[in-house]
Formats: structure tokens, sequence, C-alpha cells
């Protein structure tokens, strides 16, 4: 089996992650790993979460027409419902090649021609200097989510799944063919 890392990231930013919808994620710790990487998507829907959809444009307009929306005005409950039926939770549900990592000042200069300091991070400030993790080549995982367990950081996974293999090596390919 490759080297695989496994990252948990919280909902609905793993879908969109591994949709290809969203390339950086950003993290308080940098690394120098570069590979491919499954996506774990996290079961805890915390109340952070439900507001920061709520004060991000782009979160909310990738993610409203995933439930109905009723004419009252939705519950705390009714919206971690809502986000648990839509996206899927506790489990591998896809895979991408993380192809570099830099600090979010570099990344701002280069994608976003702003400074850090200008960043939104759900209408809060980022502590830290903040590292963006750029994720490329993302894949769903078919079926159900694949098990896996819930850590911190980019750590070491290995797994049997066919799909899972083929995907490696062909992300290590083209790694490898990117370095010549």
């Amino acid at each position: 089996m490759p080297e695989l890392r496994l990252l948990s990231v919280k909902q609905p930013w793993a879908s969109l992650l591994v949709h290809g919808t969203k390339q950086l994620e950003v993290r308080s710790w940098q690394t120098s790993y570069r590979g491919p990487v499954a996506i774990r998507a996290s079961g805890r829907i915390t109340k952070g979460l439900v507001g920061d959809m709520a004060h991000d444009d782009a979160l909310y307009e990738a993610t409203v027409d995933m439930w109905d929306r009723s004419p009252d005005p939705l519950t705390y409950e009714e919206i971690v419902s809502a986000i648990r039926e839509a996206f899927p939770v506790g489990g591998v549900i896809g895979l991408a090649t993380l192809t570099d990592c830099r600090p979010l000042t570099e990344w701002a200069k280069r994608k976003w021609k702003t400074d850090e300091r200008h960043l939104s991070f759900g209408g809060r400030k980022r502590p830290g200097p903040g590292y963006g993790l750029l994720f490329e080549m993302p894949v769903v995982v078919p079926g159900r989510p694949i098990a896996a367990p819930g850590m911190l950081n980019l750590v070491r996974w290995s797994s049997r799944n066919k799909f899972i293999e083929q995907y490696c090596r062909k992300a290590l390919r083209l790694l490898q063919k990117g370095a010549r």
C-alpha cells in the first residue's frame, strides 16, 4: 500500500473539499508531506459551524440548496439535522492530493492580492500565523463513508480498499512526474 495520510475536516467543508469546490484548508500547523490524503468527515457539528455557515456567503450558497427552505426560521436542531442528512459524517468520504503548504500571508498575496489581516475566518480573526494546505485531484469515495479514527493533525493511515489504493498509486505517479 502506498503512503497515505488522513485528515479530519468538519462538514460541510469536508464535502466541499472532496468535490473540488474548496481547495485550500487552513490549519495552525505546517507540513512537508506531499501526496494522497484521505479526507475524513468529522461527525461533530457545532454551533460555531452553523454560525460560520450563516456568515460565509459562498459557503451558504454552496449548502443552502441541500435542504428545503421552510417559510419559518429554522431552529438550531433543524439545521444540524439537515446538515447530517445532506452531508456524510464520521468516516472517509473522499481523497485529495496535498500539493503545497504555505503561510496564509503567501496565499493572500498570490491568490487574493491582499494580506492576511484582510482574510475572514467566519467573522473571526484567526489567531497565530496560519497555513494553507492546497489540495488538488479530489475524488469522492463511492458508497458509504469508510470507517476511520478521528484524529488531529495529518496522521498516517492505511486502508485495504481497492479504490483508495488505486487513487494513491495514481496520485504518487502524477506527483513524481511534476517533480521532474
